[in-house]
């Protein structure tokens, strides 16, 4: 078993865009997930300069932990304080597959899987963050 945590807000991949300037037509992909690409291979870089990537069928389970809105925290003693009621799980935006997109091909990118075709089965999460701890963990086992 494998484990990484990744530190950083999680960002959905985008999907790409068309434009249209005059008689030209182009499409792009937004540069919005880059951000968080970076942070997943940077820590994963210490795993993949000692490792070979993985080239044969592996489970996968990404734990998302996203940051609290402001309104999931009441004021004490001048202190940010979680309400009783704030939610635990995340059910808005960003959605949970294009998460799971940027995550997985950042993983790729930087040499953890061969191809992420070997990965046979994936549990992905998606909750807030008890503290100020905003990232993934993921969990490879082979």
């Amino acid at each position: 078993m494998i484990e990484f945590w990744i530190k950083g807000e999680p960002k959905a991949q985008p999907r790409p865009k068309a434009y249209r300037r005059g008689s030209k037509i182009g499409i792009y992909t937004p540069k919005t997930a880059d951000a968080w690409k970076k942070c997943v291979k940077q820590g994963v870089e210490f795993w993949v300069s000692e490792q070979e990537p993985i080239d044969h069928p592996c489970q996968v389970v990404l734990e998302f932990f996203m940051p609290r809105i402001q309104s999931h925290f009441r004021t004490q003693n001048k202190l940010p304080v979680l309400k009783d009621d704030a939610p635990m799980v995340h059910s808005s935006k960003p959605d949970i597959d294009n998460l799971e997109k940027s995550t997985i091909d950042a993983l790729v990118d930087a040499g953890v899987f061969k191809d992420d075709n070997i990965i046979w089965h994936l549990d992905t999460y998606k909750r807030y963050s008890r503290h100020d701890l905003v990232g993934c963990r993921i969990t490879i086992t082979q």
